[in-house]
């Protein structure tokens, strides 16, 4: 495998999502539980990438680590505003999340060329 061509700045990118979820009350035990379990599927996507890319490929098993950072962005809204985490009966947690992440500017700020 090559490389992406990319930067991921992916401690930048965890501490932005603490600052996110932080204006969210962490004490509820749903989000709390939500917050810990990103970290996790951080991890895992890490696991994953490294298991597929060659150890020296940095980049791509941090842009493994982006996306499960990243991929479940919508929930804390959802929880926050409907106090469930069905789609169905809220709103859809994946559309909303990449609206988060544009409309912060997520999807540019975190990966930069690497010239």
């Amino acid at each position: 495998m090559e490389k992406i061509g990319k930067m991921i700045r992916i401690k930048e990118a965890e501490e932005e999502f603490k600052k996110y979820t932080n204006t969210f009350n962490l004490e509820e035990k749903a989000l709390k539980g939500k917050y810990y379990h990103t970290f996790r599927v951080e991890e895992n996507c890490s696991v994953i990438a490294n298991s597929i890319f060659e150890k020296d490929i940095e980049e791509n098993v941090n842009l493994a680590k982006i996306i499960g950072l990243f991929h479940d962005l919508g929930r804390f809204e959802q929880y926050h505003f409907f106090h469930t985490f069905a789609d169905k009966d809220s709103f859809d947690h994946a559309k909303r999340g990449e609206e988060i992440i544009v409309e912060k500017g997520y999807n540019n700020e975190f990966v930069v060329d690497d010239d």
